[in-house]
């Protein structure tokens, strides 16, 4: 969301969570990021409409098909086509492909909101792009965050947040002595031998 980057928008997520977040969002096709997941759902939610919310519309007419140009339906349903097209190089789903989405402009009578998102999935050899953590000296200017975020390439899946919140729960410092909560992360949160399950890298040097 503009202004507030720590709300994100996810495929499973209840249908009322992401409408209440949109509430001031008058645009019927809402494309988002920051989550680094793909998503293509259509959110609905019945609300009144007010003559202060009509002025508001940049585009203040009926379109001819039962919308209004703010994104309401006719007698106050509210709609929103909200997508996401993921990440090419950080995708967090575990699912390690390259995503990326294509847009096409189509009738609303296609797609509510005029716009069609194809999703995809590329495959490509990660091992120069991981190996690079490395060779560039990366790994060893970033220390644990890097460490993290290369885990996060490996796997696909979240770890930096998981690692904060485990820290927190454990009332330890995740940011004091990083080099040692981090190493008490490695010990007893069993995600180290995870991702080196999953480590193209680790595998090619065994």
């Amino acid at each position: 969301m503009p202004g507030r980057n720590r709300v994100g928008f996810y495929q499973e997520q209840p249908e009322a969570v992401i409408a209440a977040e949109l509430e001031a969002v008058y645009a019927p096709t809402f494309i988002s990021a920051h989550t680094h997941v793909q998503v293509d759902r259509h959110v609905s939610r019945v609300t009144p409409l007010t003559p202060v919310a009509l002025s508001q519309s940049l585009h203040n007419t009926d379109s001819g098909n039962g919308l209004t140009g703010n994104g309401h339906l006719i007698g106050g349903a509210r709609y929103w086509h909200v997508i996401n097209p993921g990440s090419v190089g950080l995708p967090l789903n575990g699912d390690p492909r390259a995503q990326f989405a294509m847009m096409e402009s189509v009738p609303e009578q296609v797609v509510a909101g005029g716009w069609r998102a194809t999703h995809h999935r590329v495959a490509y050899d990660r091992r120069p792009t991981l190996e690079a953590y490395n060779t560039s000296g990366m790994a060893a200017a970033g220390g644990v965050i890097t460490q993290l975020f290369y885990w996060e390439l490996v796997t696909a899946e979240t770890e930096i947040v998981l690692y904060y919140r485990w820290a927190r729960a454990r009332g330890l410092n995740a940011d004091g002595d990083m080099l040692a909560t981090f190493a008490i992360y490695c010990r007893e949160s069993g995600r180290a031998e995870y991702v080196y399950a999953r480590d193209p890298l680790f595998h090619q040097r065994v």
